[in-house]
């Protein structure tokens, strides 16, 4: 299950950097690298989307080609509507995110 963890973490770190370079969205200084996403759009969409392909790739190799690509879009939409829904309201910050990644990654 560390592969399924692992999975989530790559995705939402590609999907919430891809986010911070949002033009619409009002991204807040939570983890400390958003004003660099906004500074640096080019470079940080490239970042956050081979962190998505790795994303696609653990899952891939950890669970096979079908399963590992529809556990992908499964984890990309639920943790894209988290970061969507969650992230206004600043319930996203340093405390709570690795406390859910570490709590998911113990379980």
């Amino acid at each position: 299950m560390v592969w399924l963890t692992l999975t989530n973490l790559l995705v939402f770190a590609g999907f919430y950097l891809w986010y911070a370079t949002s033009k619409r969205a009002r991204v807040v200084e939570t983890f400390g690298f958003e004003s660099w996403a906004l500074r640096q759009k080019q470079q940080a969409r490239i970042l956050a989307g081979g962190l998505l392909l790795g994303g696609l790739f653990t899952a891939a190799t950890s669970y096979g080609l079908g399963a590992g690509i529809f556990l992908y879009s499964v984890v990309l939409m639920t943790l894209g509507s988290l970061i969507i829904l969650l992230h206004p309201m600043n319930l996203l910050n340093r405390v709570t995110v690795p406390a859910i990644f570490l709590s998911s990654l113990f379980i």
